[in-house]
């Protein structure tokens, strides 16, 4: 029987696959609260009540810096976009007198993805393709409806010292979403809504049942969530996916999951006409699991007809020497010494669409850490194979 310890290690395993992203709590919080405040704002603004407005925006704008300082990679595009928005507030209010870092930078030879210092994912076209050439850009009508659902499965194997090696196969996990264009603007911004359906775990036993019991259990609460977001028509998102006040935890971990899945599949086209054969790549850092993650990705375009878009990509990822926290575990200390991994996979679109109509990946990570707890230290290494797919009903 493996002893406390190393049962603890293996639970903390879940924390850390690539299939279960653990979201940082603390700054979802706060960044709750600055919605809070915004609201707040507006209402004062409307008032006729210009100085108490402008008192509010000039806290968010405080309290934003402070998120993009503690840490740069969390949701930079929600928190760029937020940043520009209270700069244009504070224009309005008092024009001679913002000043301050505002998140602006002008692009490089490799194009951002979007206008922030705090966004580190940056564009670069490799080669255009054949003619005929197009651009692609989503082009959904206010007021259609899509409906998908996005699956995951996957195992793992754990050396962890004296328990030798362990290996758990997860439970495959499906969650339908009902997707609803709410408004498309002149420029072909797409603002959207998103209910999580019923969603469903299967059979595992051992350590998995637990885990199982506990996923159950949070899809059960997840259900009829409603998430508002708002994309580019190159489906560069425009802010992050802005889930409901007072979610538990474990909600917040699995819908950012999935979530994190559909993004997965739906990085942005380049602004460049393509034709079959084009190839760009995209680089980007995020926070996922507590960790920093580099991420490299290549794209090439493998079919084009009308609105129908085939991709293929592989895509690298790497993290090295950072301590992690594990919520709810304060008295846990991790080390992360190495993480590398590669996936590929297809993604097909239909350009009236706003997600994909299907997508395919297949992944596996590598990762080596030590742990510590009540004077125990513990060293391990662990091997996560992720399959994911979405599909359009």
């Amino acid at each position: 029987m493996l002893h406390t310890f190393t049962r603890r290690a293996l639970a903390i395993v879940f924390a850390f696959t690539l299939v279960c992203p653990v979201l940082a709590d603390e700054l979802d919080d706060k960044y709750l609260q600055i919605l809070n405040t915004a609201d707040q704002a507006e209402s004062l603004e409307k008032a006729g009540k210009p100085d108490a407005a402008k008192a509010k925006y000039l806290a968010i704008q405080k309290a934003l810096l402070e998120i993009k300082k503690a840490d740069p990679t969390w949701k930079p595009n929600m928190v760029a976009h937020r940043l520009k928005d209270v700069e244009s507030k504070l224009a309005l209010l008092s024009p001679p007198s913002v000043t301050g870092e505002t998140g602006n930078s002008a692009a490089g030879s490799s194009r951002p993805t979007s206008a922030s210092s705090g966004d580190k994912a940056t564009i670069k076209l490799i080669q255009a393709g054949a003619e005929p050439r197009q651009p692609l850009r989503l082009k959904p009508v206010a007021g259609t409806k899509q409906e998908f659902q996005v699956t995951v499965v996957g195992s793992f194997e754990m050396d962890a010292g004296p328990a030798g090696t362990q290996k758990v196969d997860q439970p495959t996990e499906t969650l339908p979403v009902e997707l609803l264009v709410k408004s498309v603007s002149s420029e072909g911004d797409i603002k959207f809504t998103c209910v999580i359906g019923e969603g469903t775990v299967g059979e595992a036993s051992g350590l998995a049942a637990a885990v199982s019991d506990r996923i159950k259990s949070a899809l059960k609460q997840a259900k009829g969530l409603s998430l508002d977001a708002e994309i580019t028509s190159r489906g560069l998102s425009k802010g992050e996916n802005n889930l409901p006040p007072g979610i538990s935890p474990e909600v917040r971990t699995e819908v950012g999951k999935f979530l994190q899945i559909v993004s997965d599949f739906t990085d942005e086209f380049p602004e460049e006409p393509l034709g079959v054969g084009a190839k760009w790549e995209l680089t980007r850092t995020r926070s996922q699991g507590g960790m920093t993650i580099s991420l490299a990705t290549s794209y090439e375009l493998t079919a084009l007809s009308g609105d129908r878009v085939e991709l293929k990509y592989t895509q690298t990822q790497t993290a090295a020497n950072q301590k992690v926290a594990i919520p709810n575990m304060p008295g846990m200390k991790t080390d992360l010494e190495k993480l590398a991994g590669t996936s590929q996979g297809t993604v097909t679109y239909d350009l009236t669409k706003v997600a994909p109509l299907a997508g395919k990946s297949l992944g596996s990570v590598d990762v080596r850490m030590s742990l510590s707890l009540a004077g125990q230290k513990q060293a391990m290494t662990m091997k996560t194979v992720t399959t994911a797919g979405l599909e359009t009903k």
